[in-house]
């Protein structure tokens, strides 16, 4: 740590705290892999577009390939023959046997989601010592970066909170799924896709009932638990500002945060869909799209909290106190400055709130 001064106050840096990261070799292979297999989709689906004519809703659904690559490699890679051979089997058995549109629901459902499943490990190991790092000083600095600005917003941070008693639970012990933690997932999946539902209400599209729509949303639906699922390692470490009072959440920071920007739209989207009487069949794909959200969030969760949070965590103890060395102050109580007492005789009594006035 160092001292840096800006303007007329005085804050500690972080000394190259902000470089510190939880990616492994094998993080780094999946997100190129990932990063690759994204460009190629978004090239594939322009060439389709402006080449081939094809429409949006028949070429979104190639942003699942980076997905389907990842989830298919974390099957190989640590060998989980087993699951591996069930998939492929239900999946031939569906072709032939049931809809052979259906096979592509159980690809995203079972391949699809472990790959969301380890790109948001992934997302975990990059972004959570360079959120925790500008949390801790954020509110002692004169001018704010972006990057700050961002920050502050996201996670609801007063201007007035010492954010540099920043503390977690690193004991977490799962004695099972947690099943609050996934609601309040699903409810910022859901909150996340009131642009989509507006989208569907007032896509013609939608309206016609044109085919590939199911497949079109739940692609999306992919990447909107993928936005979301990251976040929860706040909740399970419980994140958190410590002071003299009730702890700040760094987690229910963003919980409002989603809350108090899409509640609103949320509200408009419903005044506007009642009325505009857009057709039964845009509503039938809406609700569709949170059943959609709470099946994929649940499974991914299950694959996340089963097989990738407790390497997360590890990680993070290991490397946690070289982040955060020791506990700062974290303020006096009113109850503690009624009296002070060191039980050493002799020692004149007065009370605390004496001896920290500055007069």
């Amino acid at each position: 740590m160092r001292f840096q001064s800006t303007g007329n106050k005085i804050f500690i840096g972080d000394s190259g705290r902000s470089k510190m990261t939880l990616m492994r070799k094998y993080d780094y292979v999946m997100l190129y892999l990932f990063l690759l297999g994204l460009v190629a989709s978004l090239a594939a689906i322009y060439v389709a577009m402006t080449v081939y004519g094809y429409s949006s809703i028949k070429t979104l659904p190639l942003l699942a390939a980076p997905l389907f690559i990842i989830g298919t490699l974390n099957y190989i890679v640590h060998k989980r023959w087993l699951p591996i051979l069930c998939i492929i089997a239900i999946a031939v058995g569906i072709y032939f046997l049931w809809e052979k549109s259906y096979v592509l629901f159980f690809l995203y459902l079972f391949v699809c989601t472990e790959g969301v499943a380890v790109m948001t490990e992934v997302i975990q190991r990059i972004v959570f010592f360079k959120i925790l790092n500008i949390i801790e000083f954020v509110n002692l600095k004169a001018k704010l970066s972006i990057s700050d600005r961002i920050v502050t917003f996201m996670f609801n941070i007063p201007c007035d909170l010492d954010t540099r008693n920043l503390n977690v639970d690193l004991s977490v012990k799962r004695d099972g799924i947690p099943w609050s933690d996934m609601f309040h997932t699903i409810f910022m999946g859901l909150m996340f896709s009131t642009f989509l539902w507006m989208y569907m209400v007032f896509n013609p599209s939608f309206i016609s009932g044109e085919s590939g729509m199911s497949i079109y949303t739940f692609t999306i639906i992919l990447y909107v638990s993928l936005l979301v699922l990251p976040w929860n390692i706040l909740k399970s470490l419980n994140v958190r500002v410590q002071t003299g009072y009730r702890d700040f959440s760094v987690f229910s920071g963003l919980y409002e945060t989603i809350k108090r920007m899409f509640l609103p739209i949320l509200a408009v989207f419903v005044f506007l869909a009642l009325s505009l009487s857009s057709g039964a069949l845009s509503i039938m794909y809406v609700v569709m799209s949170i059943i959609m959200i709470a099946v994929i969030v649940v499974f991914t969760s299950v694959l996340y909290y089963t097989g990738s949070e407790a390497d997360v965590i590890a990680d993070i103890k290991k490397k946690w106190a070289d982040f955060h060395p020791t506990s700062m102050y974290a303020g006096y109580r009113e109850k503690a400055l009624t009296s002070y007492d060191d039980d050493v005789p002799g020692t004149p009594r007065r009370e605390l709130r004496l001896c920290l006035s500055r007069k």
